[in-house]
């Protein structure tokens, strides 16, 4: 019985929420943002860090909506590695604010890689910056 029910919730789901709509027409770039927060004078590094607001984890969104204010594109095409944000943030901790918006101009669960989630980039932004909130 229930796995005759589960098989009914999956197959209404597959109807509310075609997977089609969702695959990916080209794989996702992963990057790499160390190099591009060493372009940066020290300076210019605690500047931008001291003002910063929020973390764009990827390129594009997948939700796409047509009254978006940000003119995002639909799509993610690109992402950042989860190695590389957890080394500017073991880097840098002492320069980052207390709180960090991590899904500003996307949805944010677009981000991930492989197992990783965005509850593990607040689990690794709270483990160097403890008083984030």
């Amino acid at each position: 019985m229930i796995e005759s029910l589960k098989s009914i919730q999956s197959q209404g789901r597959r109807k509310l929420f075609p997977l089609e709509k969702f695959k990916l027409e080209k794989p996702i770039e992963t990057v790499d943002i160390i190099p591009e927060i060493e372009k940066f004078s020290d300076v210019e590094r605690k500047a931008l860090f001291k003002n910063l607001i929020g973390i764009e984890l990827t390129a594009g969104c997948t939700s796409g909506c047509s009254d978006c204010y940000l003119m995002i594109p639909h799509g993610v095409t690109s992402r950042v590695s989860f190695s590389s944000f957890e080394e500017v943030i073991k880097r840098y901790h002492d320069e980052l604010p207390e709180y960090v918006d991590f899904h500003y101009g996307n949805e944010p669960f677009d981000w991930n890689e492989g197992d990783k989630g965005l509850v593990d980039i607040y689990k690794t932004y709270k483990k160097y910056r403890p008083q984030a909130e």
